[in-house]
């Protein structure tokens, strides 16, 4: 089944930037097996996706919270079908305050919901990932992108990918676009026809267990270009900051 995962797709036109994103050449995830992962709604639909790092944290990309009100945003947790889940409504939320939307840096944000999750099989929270994580390192990606556009996934999908060199990542990007590849991105490319794409932005990008990237932008969908993620990481110090 064809799996979509929230990935910023970046393209110029006309002098501007545009980011889209989802996931591609996955497959079902089974109940339970990504329990941090949650559906960023904004007016009641779908168009991002989060990881549970405590009882009222998510963490997401600042371009998916970018100019929207916090009153408008809730998050679906503990279900896989996008049309249920558990909804809580979003209090206010932290954007990084070096976001670039331009150039895409500092890609990170956090949405501090009005009252506190409860956990459970199907609702928990992630662990963060502090090591610098190298190339070649198995990962998996979830998300209810688009599978046919402009459809979203109903059913959660999921993705195997493998972190690439940030060198080559930076190169073959630098072909196609002016948003920069830094030290603070981690990247990602398996195969043509599997990775992420529209409706998977902000979701998580997790090895062993610990979550080391935050969707955030690719050239295309799942084509033959390395796509980029937030180095959760680099960010650990800011997040806890932030977080209480």
């Amino acid at each position: 089944m064809e799996i979509i995962l929230l990935l910023v797709f970046v393209a110029s036109v006309g002098g501007q930037v545009e980011i889209d994103v989802r996931i591609i050449g996955g497959q079902d995830a089974s109940v339970g097996e990504f329990p941090y992962q949650v559906s960023l709604r904004y007016d009641g639909h779908h168009y991002c996706g989060g990881s549970i790092i405590d009882e009222t944290t998510i963490l997401t990309a600042a371009h998916c919270v970018q100019k929207k009100n916090a009153s408008l945003l809730t998050v679906a947790v503990g279900n896989n079908y996008l049309s249920s889940g558990e909804i809580h409504k979003v209090d206010r939320y932290i954007k990084h305050e070096h976001f670039d939307s331009a150039l895409i840096t500092n890609d990170i944000a956090l949405l501090k919901l009005k009252d506190p999750l409860e956990f459970n099989d199907r609702i928990r929270p992630v662990v963060l990932g502090t090591q610098y994580i190298p190339a070649g390192v198995r990962s998996v990606a979830s998300g209810w992108g688009f599978t046919v556009a402009p459809q979203f996934s109903e059913y959660l999908q999921k993705v195997n990918l493998r972190t690439t060199d940030l060198q080559e990542c930076y190169n073959l990007n630098a072909n196609k676009t002016i948003v920069p590849v830094r030290s603070t991105n981690i990247c990602t490319f398996t195969a043509m026809g599997e990775g992420t794409c529209v409706g998977d932005s902000g979701g998580p990008l997790v090895a062993h267990r610990h979550q080391i990237g935050i969707v955030s932008w690719g050239f295309g969908c799942a084509g033959s270009i390395p796509e980029v993620f937030t180095r959760v990481s680099s960010y650990i110090d800011w997040i806890e900051k932030h977080r209480y």
